[in-house]
């Protein structure tokens, strides 16, 4: 009989395999980035953090609760104090389908007033204001050009894409070099340097040419996720995190303002630049698991079944951990058999839904070198009695 372990095991090596050898999505190494500058840094010049106000809505309870010892989670529990303790974990969080906390941690300078940026979780955040925007009638719909709602996106291959194509990381805008950047550097060049624009960006990097990706065809890119953006703040005249306030952050019941990156024209960085505390980065994939999960689902929730999806067979580019990718949410973990959606960040930042159980992980790391041991502990607790 077969080990039941034996493909958790493979999966698990080649993962180790790939990330030695630097193949992890954009080629780029294991990722490492400095604590403080997912917990505080980000917030100060010459960072331009936008703020995002939470609204009036009242705050959605998440409460904390004790675990019965002879109960499925409480080896779950051991297991998720091990793993946080013996890696380069941030904060951490558990959350069961009722909102109830069965752990929350932190270390390395955060805690749970800390608005933590979620790197290239944003892209999921920014996916979700894209639905909105299609349920309130700003987008008419996914197959259109992005062109049709921005000038600046006239002519070049972001512009040509639809929206879907963007969406689907399928326009045919310039092969990404490294962690999701047309060059190395762009990033730290858009926001800490604030030496160049987004939007200058879509003429340099969207013109064909031999490093042109095939439209249509999955290869991890920024700049579509950057188009999105800039798509919304223009078809509704105001900055994208203007509109995101309003549209998605003020409907989750946050505890607290997030802030979204700028770059120095004002543009906010869609493709890695949002923040917000711990248990609202939990409450945002609880908004989005709500939607997906309801008997009639509305208009956003119909989105949002199709974005947290696989949608493209044709890859030209996969992820060690995930063989899926649906509109900015990565699907299909090869660490998890749960039916699960990932919000995923550089350097180790992930949010795992598992739509059966409603049950969720919530992590902010600075080193990404042990996301198998996070996945295995999601696809526990996911199945815990």
């Amino acid at each position: 009989m077969m080990d039941p372990f034996y493909y958790p095991r493979l999966a698990a090596i080649f993962f180790a395999i790939i990330s030695c050898f630097g193949q992890h999505v954009g080629a780029q190494q294991i990722a490492r980035l400095a604590p403080e500058l997912i917990v505080s840094d980000w917030l100060k010049p010459p960072f331009r953090p936008g703020i995002v106000q939470r609204g009036d809505m009242a705050i959605r309870e998440l409460r904390s609760v004790i675990t019965d010892n002879s109960n499925g989670i409480a080896p779950v529990l051991v297991d998720a104090k091990r793993v946080f303790e013996r890696n380069s974990a941030i904060a951490m969080l558990l959350i069961e389908k009722d909102g109830s906390i069965v752990f929350e941690s932190y270390k390395q300078g955060a805690d749970p007033t800390s608005v933590m940026i979620g790197y290239s979780m944003s892209k999921s955040a920014t996916s979700v204001a894209i639905g909105q925007a299609l349920c309130d009638g700003v987008i008419k719909s996914l197959d259109d050009s992005a062109e049709t709602y921005s000038d600046i996106l006239k002519g070049n291959a972001y512009g040509q894409a639809s929206i879907r194509n963007l969406l689907n990381m399928a326009s045919g805008g310039k092969k990404s070099e490294v962690a999701g950047q047309a060059v190395p550097g762009l990033t730290t060049d858009l926001l800490r340097k604030q030496t160049k624009t987004i939007r200058a960006g879509f003429k340099e990097f969207g013109g064909g040419g031999t490093g042109a990706s095939t439209r249509g065809e999955f290869l991890y890119k920024g700049y579509d996720t950057y188009a999105l953006g800039v798509v919304l703040a223009d078809a509704t005249k105001q900055p994208f995190h203007t509109y995101f306030s309003k549209a998605v952050w003020s409907r989750i019941g946050a505890e607290a303002d997030a802030a979204w990156l700028l770059d120095r024209d004002g543009d906010a960085a869609t493709a890695e630049g949002l923040g917000a505390t711990l248990r609202d980065w939990g409450r945002l994939a609880m908004y989005v698991r709500d939607q997906i999960t309801a008997e009639q689902p509305s208009c956003l929730g119909s989105y949002l079944r199709e974005a947290t999806s696989k949608k493209l067979n044709n890859y030209t580019q996969t992820s060690p951990a995930h063989k899926g990718y649906g509109y900015q949410f990565w699907t299909e973990n090869y660490f998890v058999s749960a039916p699960a959606f990932w919000m995923v960040g550089y350097a180790g930042q992930r949010i795992g839904v598992d739509t059966v159980s409603g049950r969720m992980l919530v992590l902010i790391a600075n080193v990404e070198d042990f996301m198998p041991d996070i996945y295995r502990l999601f696809d526990r607790f996911a199945k815990a009695k």
